[in-house]
């Protein structure tokens, strides 16, 4: 084995067996790639294991100075820090900024009642439409778990500004309890707001935050007597925390 190597075998064994992010770097430092794991041990050993490497895994672990980790408290935030590092480092091993039209983001439009939905683009400076964008994230399957997520917990709005505008009635979103129906009037743009923030904290990883909010939110409710929307509280802090623990 090649003495670098072994040093980075002797560093792996120190891994803990718990989810998290690793990051290959450089002699200077440099991030050369981001990955996540269910187990960072496990899955960082595969990249030392010479016959099950690629081409491009050789000529990138050639590079390897050091590996940092981050557990983390679930996969699902795992997956959400490993995109938000993606998008900070850029490194070059990841293939989603060699061809990022091929990648999905999460896109908040810049609307008064603000549409999530998934969208393809190939740069965040180069895209003409205003809004916030989450990712890149590099597996559909994964994007589209995230969204029936925050629609079923934060009853967005999910059609676009034509269907929006000309809706007179809910939709089967809004009878299946996934939307909170803004198109007729049946929440008001100050409480929409607050379920849109809540749900930029959780894109940001920032779950803990959020139950917490939550928390404070339905102990007022409880108090002022407003039983149903303590209740509605409650299920959301529920499913966030079902989340957190990998149930959903």
């Amino acid at each position: 084995m090649n003495p670098k190597h072994s040093d980075l075998a002797e560093q792996v064994k120190t891994f803990p067996l718990h989810s998290g992010v690793y990051q290959m770097l450089d002699a200077e430092k440099n991030v050369l790639y981001v990955g996540k794991a269910k187990q960072l041990r496990c899955r960082v050993q595969q990249y030392l294991n010479v016959g099950h490497r690629s081409i491009k895994i050789r000529k990138m672990m050639e590079k390897v100075s050091t590996i940092k980790i981050i557990t983390t408290k679930s996969e699902h935030d795992a997956l959400l820090l490993e995109y938000r590092l993606i998008n900070k480092f850029k490194p070059r091993y990841n293939v989603v900024f060699r061809d990022d039209k091929s990648y999905l983001y999460i896109h908040l439009t810049a609307d008064p009642f603000p549409r999530l939905h998934a969208c393809r683009k190939k740069k965040v400076e180069a895209y003409d439409e205003e809004g916030t964008y989450f990712g890149p994230y590099t597996q559909v399957h994964q994007v589209h778990s995230t969204l029936v997520l925050l629609y079923r917990i934060f009853k967005l709005r999910q059609c676009d500004q034509y269907t929006f505008k000309s809706r007179h009635r809910p939709c089967l979103h809004y009878q299946t309890k996934h939307c909170s129906a803004p198109c007729v009037g049946l929440i008001d743009q100050s409480a929409y707001q607050q379920d849109l923030e809540y749900a930029k904290y959780f894109l940001r990883g920032k779950s803990d935050q959020v139950i917490q909010q939550l928390l404070t939110e339905m102990y007022q409710a409880s108090q002022q007597f407003n039983y149903e929307y303590a209740t509605t509280l409650h299920n959301q802090i529920r499913q966030l925390r079902q989340i957190q623990k990998g149930q959903l």
